[in-house]
């Protein structure tokens, strides 16, 4: 994928998203006002006669409102994704040149004090008697 084509598919998840938050607000609204407060045991669905079409309605309106609130975790979930992949493609790489000379590195963890930088790892502080090591795409920001 190119880098264009994240951004557009993050516009048209936000899109969707948005869209979907819309239509499960109405189908609330829509339902509150029909009656029920868009819950179906607030009222008693007691009729005088039988009407089995219009309790299919009603049943129908409140399976399309539930369906609108359950999509909504998953859209927001592919929201964070795509926003997710493009920070950590717009990350900054550390390569060892970056490295050589810093007295900390920061990692998904915290900050770290360096020991010694390697060939393909910096020995950082583990507050214990040995050294951790973090590979260099792991290094988020480093201070000298």
């Amino acid at each position: 994928m190119t880098d264009k084509s994240l951004e557009q598919q993050l516009e048209d998840a936000q899109h969707r998203l948005e869209a979907a938050r819309i239509q499960a607000r109405n189908l609330s609204a829509k339902n509150k006002a029909a009656g029920g407060g868009g819950d179906p045991g607030v009222l008693s669905g007691i009729r005088r006669k039988k009407n089995a079409k219009a309790d299919a309605r009603r049943f129908a309106a409140y399976d399309r409102e539930a369906a609108a609130w359950a999509a909504l975790p998953s859209l927001e979930t592919s929201v964070t994704i795509l926003e997710n992949r493009i920070a950590e493609r717009d990350r900054v790489r550390y390569d060892r040149e970056d490295i050589v000379g810093a007295l900390f590195i920061l990692t998904r963890w915290g900050w770290k004090k360096v020991r010694t930088v390697n060939k393909v790892t910096v020995s950082v502080e583990s507050g214990y008697s040995w050294a951790d090591k973090v590979a260099f795409d792991q290094v988020l920001q480093v201070k000298r």
